[in-house]
């Protein structure tokens, strides 16, 4: 053991055991105080005391220095009274002052940096900031999602939200323990990584937790406002039902479904719009034109379809290109929009016939018209689509979409073709 550590060790004994200066930690009643003048204010009570050394505290936080050396209350008083924050954070914040190390799990990571901010530690700032991101995990980013929140810390909080949308399955299984507005943010997040089957399925399944009875979670208000019914296969109803029924939610469930139109499922809206062409006009030498009626392309850039030579794509190549028989490049701020004039898709998810090159940053929105969009992927957030050309985004459908955009922020798109999954139905 070096010295520095055994001395560590030999301070951190000391801790809490001597000391001139008080910390007190307050938490809330849950009771109002209505004896003085004023608001009613939450009635406070002592949740803990730790006794340290004030000249300890200085050394490592100016902040504290000049509590110690002016007339403030904490110097007159020798006690410092610290609110809105739990007894663990607090005790591992004090511990640091003896130790130099920090022993916290993810969800009290945030409170102790806020104190860390609060008091001006820089060590224990960068401690933090290191640990916050190398320790949220989909398991703890709730918990880290919901006390960032509480602190007022925004960087942690779009961390927390980030890690939730990439992995929801793990992160929401106790989702129903966000407070009702958080939980709202989380379902409603454009970057949530899941598709309408998967999460009903989830919602659904808090009905079993004894927890979320504990905490009377409207399991079917929830379902009703987050799921896209109509986005799902017969299969996968079929499944729905029967897990529904069992958690005392079939009727809505069976409700929810005789109200959507049924549609055709597809993985590939572009190529089965294409497919109802073919078959609608069986006689290749008499049909009318595929693009139009049927598909529109509409390229940022009017010289999108020039060739490798001097010449410009005929009209049969655009065709192949708006069907996904051929592939199309696209470069750094380039677009592309589809419209379907005639029909519509719930998007279960979004993948391509290529990985994208790395370093490209690419987006997929759709909009059922043209005025609200939604985002459906971004390459930067799911990085399997640089590493996997099967990779499948599932996406949870916000609207019957018609509308369809591709935008490069990055990079190229280079001879690729973008695959649209779900529920198509004729408008």
């Amino acid at each position: 053991m070096s010295f520095d550590s055994a001395l560590a060790s030999a301070l951190i004994k000391c801790f809490d055991q001597q000391g001139d200066f008080i910390v007190v930690v307050l938490e809330d009643t849950g009771s109002e105080d209505s004896s003085e003048e004023g608001p009613p204010r939450k009635r406070q009570k002592v949740a803990a005391e730790f006794r340290v050394w004030s000249k300890l505290l200085g050394a490592w936080s100016d902040v504290f220095t000049a509590m110690f050396t002016h007339d403030f209350k904490e110097k007159a008083e020798m006690k410092l009274e610290i609110k809105g924050f739990t007894v663990p954070a607090v005790a591992a914040f004090l511990r640091f002052f003896y130790s130099g190390n920090l022993q916290a799990d993810a969800g009290n990571l945030i409170e102790i940096s806020s104190l860390a901010d609060k008091y001006a530690i820089p060590p224990l700032q960068d401690i933090c900031a290191k640990r916050i991101d190398t320790d949220l995990t989909p398991e703890s980013a709730c918990e880290v999602f919901q006390v960032a929140d509480r602190l007022g810390s925004a960087t942690a909080k779009e961390r927390a939200l980030k890690c939730i949308c990439k992995s929801p399955h793990i992160s929401l299984a106790n989702g129903f323990m966000l407070s009702p507005p958080l939980l709202n943010e989380v379902l409603s997040s454009e970057a949530l990584c899941i598709d309408d089957f998967t999460l009903g399925k989830l919602i659904l399944g808090w009905s079993n937790s004894p927890a979320a009875k504990v905490r009377e979670i409207d399991v079917g208000a929830l379902f009703k406002q987050h799921v896209q019914i109509a986005a799902l296969t017969e299969d996968q109803y079929g499944k729905f039902k029967s897990l529904a029924e069992h958690v005392g939610q079939g009727e809505l469930v069976t409700d929810m479904w005789s109200q959507c139109k049924r549609g055709t499922s597809t993985t590939n809206l572009f190529a089965t719009i294409w497919k109802m062409y073919a078959t609608q006009f069986r006689d290749v030498n008499h049909r009318p034109p595929f693009l139009g009626f049927w598909l529109n392309l509409i390229p940022s850039q009017a010289s999108f379809a020039k060739g490798t030579t001097r010449n410009y794509y005929h009209m049969n190549l655009l065709e192949r290109i708006a069907r996904t028989d051929d592939n199309m490049s696209l470069g750094t701020n380039d677009e592309m929009e589809w419209m379907t004039p005639h029909h519509g898709i719930y998007i279960s998810g979004v993948s391509f016939c290529k990985t994208l090159p790395t370093g490209s940053h690419v987006q997929v929105f759709a909009s059922s018209d043209h005025c609200t969009w939604h985002m459906l992927v971004d390459s930067q957030v799911h990085d399997a689509l640089h590493m996997d050309e099967r990779a499948v985004v599932p996406c949870s459908s916000k609207d019957c979409a018609k509308w369809f955009k591709l935008r490069v922020h990055a990079g190229t798109y280079d001879d690729n073709s973008l695959f649209l999954h779900g529920i198509v139905l004729v408008k």
